[in-house]
């Protein structure tokens, strides 16, 4: 009786089960759920099917067309239909069952294709895109190729079409754009596991913000947040010479801010004479720009602004906080523990630069005790031997890397440096033969390019960072710290590595992100994070007055 009764039990579970798949597998597909998986399917013919990256098929114009057709579909067979007729390309791949490899053993996959089988699609449209996983050859594929011919690096470059007359009141151009920049972040995206949202949902939540921006300026609007959703500090303001100017303004101060303390602090004067005239003073705090609070305008503007970290987002926020379309604006500042309103004159960014104070900046220097000072930006090849011979007796050594160093000289500087050569920082580039996957590697060109020649500089060394140091800087200190007598001081770096590239949007916007990954040789990751620092030392508002005067002061009584 028991037994009979469980037997009963078990197949009504059964019968439920079967019904719950056959409804949920059945349901009606929304809108929402069709565009979602004709972006991914869309994305993974073009970057998997050799016909689409060939280009011998327009690509983008087959998805304006899917677009239009699949939005007025009216029933999931009529959307399978159109998505069929999407992926049915002339077969001349062969499928495989051994997939293609990398350039390195070492690799490691950022994508999960486990979509294609849980989607609410056909088995025949499942099948086509399971196919495309399997090709068995290798081709060039027109949207994205290796930039191996620059410094034999590795990392992708992209090559879309811009469409700068493309016209944005339509739609399916504003989706265009979005399935574009979404697939290259998915497939070849170094940093995609370091992103805060997934970006799975980072797709569902756009789609709808694309769909209701109706012009190009809401739509700019929408690729502006979009940017910042990838925490890359490489991924500036999407770049358009309309929208940006118009969105963060013509216009802007004769003075610089900077966050200290959870403060606004005027730490820059960029022309004496025309700042004068606004009675600004370096030291004073902004407590409100046009009536609103410094903090709730901050939180308003860095929507907008790239966010590897904070420390590199208050940056982006102070740099951009005074920029307005109007020629002048309301401050409330404190001074000497008094409020003072003031009303500030703005300028064009070329008179600003026509009146910019001319200050003469030594690119190194003997300081006090014997210690050696280099200022990292004003380096050159014209300056190095000169340099080299004066600091070889120091008692000691900064290296100021708050400023934005030259290329053209790592290789020479680090062969005076180094007593053996070996990695400084282990390489994640993209493998192109199987978009998503990423390979490991050293940089030969690096360890190539170093000639070591005996300069033997022994005594210690401190190497001052800020928010100021980044990319080429992370990279150039990164390789600085393979030296037992190197000491890294200061604050919280940009946190942003790695080669920075472009993406051509719909309407001649242009996107970023960094395209290859930058690890320290253990694989500890600097994206974000920024460089490993071993005296951390954040400026106060005391500090101000000294400008970058009081770090190099600390590093000094380091070194006596």
């Amino acid at each position: 009786m028991i037994s009979n009764l469980s037997i009963v039990v078990k197949g009504c579970l059964l019968s439920l089960c079967i019904i719950f798949i056959n409804c949920h597998t059945n349901h009606e597909i929304s809108e929402q759920e069709k565009l979602e998986i004709l972006a991914k399917s869309w994305g993974l013919a073009k970057y998997y099917n050799p016909d689409v990256g060939a280009g011998e098929i327009n690509w983008d114009t087959a998805l304006i067309k899917s677009i239009k057709s699949i939005r007025s579909t009216n029933s999931n067979e009529e959307f399978d239909l159109e998505l069929k007729k999407l992926l049915e390309l002339p077969e001349k791949y062969i499928p495989s069952d051994k997939l293609i490899g990398c350039k390195s053993d070492d690799v490691e996959s950022l994508v999960d294709f486990q979509w294609i089988n849980t989607s609410p699609i056909s088995e025949e449209n499942k099948q086509t895109l399971n196919a495309l996983l399997t090709r068995s050859e290798i081709y060039k594929n027109k949207y994205v190729s290796d930039s191996a011919g620059a410094r034999s690096l590795g990392y992708a470059k992209f090559y879309e079409d811009p469409m700068e007359n493309a016209d944005l009141s339509q739609v399916e151009f504003r989706l265009l754009g979005l399935f574009r920049y979404w697939n290259i972040i998915e497939y070849f995206f170094p940093y995609k596991n370091l992103i805060d949202e997934d970006w799975d949902e980072v797709l569902t939540s756009y789609i709808p913000k694309v769909i209701e921006s109706k012009n190009k300026e809401a739509y700019y609007e929408v690729l502006l947040t979009l940017s910042t959703e990838i925490n890359d500090g490489h991924a500036n303001i999407p770049y358009h010479p309309e929208l940006r100017s118009s969105f963060f303004g013509r216009m802007t101060v004769p003075f610089a801010g900077k966050f200290v303390q959870n403060e606004l602090v005027i730490n820059r004067i960029k022309s004496d004479s025309l700042s004068k005239l606004s009675n600004i003073e370096v030291g004073d705090v902004i407590l409100s720009i046009e009536g609103q609070p410094i903090k709730e305008k901050a939180r308003e503007l860095g929507k907008y602004l790239p966010n590897p970290n904070e420390a590199f987002h208050n940056g982006e926020i102070s740099r951009y906080i005074f920029n307005g379309n109007s020629d002048s604006l309301t401050l409330l500042v404190k001074r000497n523990n008094d409020s003072i309103k003031l009303e500030i004159q703005r300028y064009s960014f070329p008179e600003i630069r026509k009146y910019r104070d001319k200050k003469d900046i030594k690119s190194w220097e003997i300081l006090n005790e014997n210690i050696g000072y280099a200022n990292m930006g004003e380096l050159t090849n014209q300056n190095l031997s000169e340099f080299y011979s004066n600091i070889k007796n120091t008692e000691g050594l900064i290296l100021d890397f708050r400023y934005y160093p030259n290329w053209e000289i790592l290789y020479d500087f680090l062969g005076h440096f180094y007593k053996d050569v070996k990695p400084f920082v282990l390489l994640k580039s993209q493998c192109l033969e199987k978009p998503g996957s990423f390979y490991w590697h050293f940089s030969e060109a690096d360890i190539e390019n170093i000639n070591v020649v005996g300069f033997d500089y022994d005594k210690p060394i401190k190497v001052l960072v800020n928010e100021n140091t980044l990319s080429f800087g992370e990279y150039f200190v990164m390789a600085l710290q393979m030296l037992d007598n190197v000491e890294v001081i200061g604050s919280q770096t940009a946190g942003e590595d790695g080669n920075q590239v472009g993406i051509d949007m719909p309407g001649g916007i242009r996107m970023f992100m960094s395209s290859l990954g930058i690890y320290y040789p253990n694989g500890a990751n600097s994206q974000r994070a920024g460089v490993k620092i071993d005296d951390i030392v954040t400026e106060n508002i005391e500090d101000i007055e000294l400008g970058n005067q009081s770090l190099i002061n600390y590093a000094i009584n380091k070194l006596k």
